[in-house]
């Protein structure tokens, strides 16, 4: 709330004065001035604009509260999904670890440097497009 008076200009001309004042009030009640004004017109005016303002203050906080409720439960189900992903692609790198071992064991030594070249070639590109559209995703939200 702002409460506020300024003196805009003072003119003088012998014995003559001109004087302009500018004064507002910002808020969700009346100014105190107003307040008693309503007071007499009607019953109670005061309380109501105070219940009334206190009510609005009240929803503000709620839908706040929610929202911010709301985004640490997309936060969590974001971090659950990052999580799955980082163990599956660590379940994915050790298949292609043991495979590799396997074919070089069993003497397809060409072949288990292929897989382990794929193999590594296709989980990193699978990060960095994950990241991606991470970052895409991020950003478009953001915008919004």
């Amino acid at each position: 709330m702002h409460n506020s008076s300024e003196q805009l200009g003072h003119l003088s001309q012998n014995d003559q004065k001109l004087s302009i004042a500018k004064k507002y009030f910002s808020g969700p009640v009346p100014s105190p001035e107003d307040l008693m004004k309503y007071e007499q017109i009607i019953p109670n005016g005061a309380e109501r604009f105070m219940l009334m303002a206190e009510k609005e203050q009240e929803h503000r906080h709620y839908v706040k509260k929610a929202l911010l409720e709301e985004d640490k439960k997309i936060t969590q189900q974001e971090f659950q999904i990052k999580k799955v992903g980082l163990f599956s692609a660590l379940g994915i790198a050790i298949l292609i670890v043991l495979v590799c071992f396997f074919a070089f064991y069993k003497g397809f030594a060409d072949q288990a440097r292929s897989i382990a070249t794929w193999g590594l070639i296709g989980v990193v590109s699978l990060f960095i497009t994950g990241k991606m559209l991470s970052y895409k995703s991020n950003s478009e939200s953001d915008e919004e």
